[in-house]
């Protein structure tokens, strides 16, 4: 079919989205799998790990809560109250208990350094996939907006990302 530049670009920017978003998703899968395995009782859903409480717990302690441990309780608290204001403190209380119920199990040093080590590891290809995609987002925007289709489909009530990546995908 004969579509203009536009509509190619938007095409092949749709399918790198795509690409990039199951990219994601296997991120994702491998974080909670290594997560399992290095913080046993983790009670949290797994996506918790990429919201606020998880990504404090993550820069301060790498998700180990054998590091949390050492820190002892008080100083956890604080340090992850000020890293992660408006945590509710339910929150950090039972990140803590799950941190002292994950340290029963006494795992080699070497073994949860291995596995602290992939957890930063997936959590920086994360952040790299969640910025291609937004990148991949910003420019699918920039095109729709100067084909004809978005004067046509803007006033439906649906968004205008949503529509690009169906114009994407229908071409028209």
């Amino acid at each position: 079919r004969e579509d203009g530049p536009g509509y190619e670009r938007l095409r092949e920017l749709n399918a790198f989205y795509e690409d990039e978003d199951h990219s994601v998703e296997q991120v994702r899968n491998q974080v909670c799998s290594v997560l399992q395995k290095l913080f046993c009782d983790w009670s949290s859903p797994n996506d918790a790990a990429f919201g606020k409480a998880g990504r404090a717990f993550f820069s301060l302690y790498g998700l180990n809560p054998y590091r949390a441990f050492a820190a002892g309780q008080e100083t956890f608290l604080a340090r992850m109250r000020s890293a992660a204001p408006g945590v509710r403190w339910e929150t950090l209380r039972r990140l803590w208990r799950d941190v002292e119920s994950s340290v029963r199990l006494i795992l080699p040093p070497d073994l949860v350094g291995i596995w602290e080590r992939r957890l930063a590891e997936l959590m920086a290809a994360y952040d790299r996939h969640i910025d291609r995609k937004e990148a991949i987002r910003q420019e699918m925007l920039s095109i729709y907006v100067r084909l004809p289709e978005y004067a046509r489909l803007t006033a439906t009530g649906v968004g205008d990302f949503a529509l690009a990546r169906i114009v994407a995908e229908t071409g028209a």
